[in-house]
């Protein structure tokens, strides 16, 4: 019950600002996910789309066809962990998710820069290395 009246319907848009489909809720989704919500043209519905953007302020999803349009050049990390103390800066490698293969990065007070655009969603744990060596984590601010 509670879940019901905090999670309501809304619109899926496109890049565009055009109302393109329907979510059950957009606190429920994450950058670069493409199941879950519903595209109302079914000639659109064939062609995967990619969250791009997520306004739970205002209940609205944005997709793409472009998953790169989903991935950052840098993020911010709150909550953060180190095992020998936050570096001034470094050079390392960071890793989102079990499987993926770690990315370069530069960090510097708690800013992350990928090498290459990287899909990294707010709330997301982000974790950092030095080869094969554990140095930190955050998570991916939401702001």
């Amino acid at each position: 019950d509670v879940y019901k009246r905090q999670v309501k319907k809304g619109k899926v848009i496109n890049e565009h600002g055009v109302v393109i489909g329907e979510h059950d809720g957009a606190a429920l989704y994450t950058l670069g996910e493409r199941h879950g919500f519903r595209i109302e043209n079914s000639s659109a519905s064939e062609v995967p789309h990619y969250i791009v953007a997520v306004h739970a302020d205002r209940n609205v999803i944005t997709v793409s066809v472009d998953k790169e349009k989903a991935k950052r050049e840098s993020v911010r990390l709150v909550d953060m962990s180190w095992v020998n103390g936050e570096p001034e800066r470094i050079e390392a490698e960071a890793q989102a998710r079990y499987r993926e293969t770690p990315v370069k990065i530069h960090y510097e007070k708690g800013e992350i820069r990928f090498s290459d655009k990287h899909l990294a969603p707010p709330g997301q744990s982000l974790v950092i290395y030095e080869g094969n060596r554990l140095i930190g984590g955050g998570v991916v601010d939401v702001s």
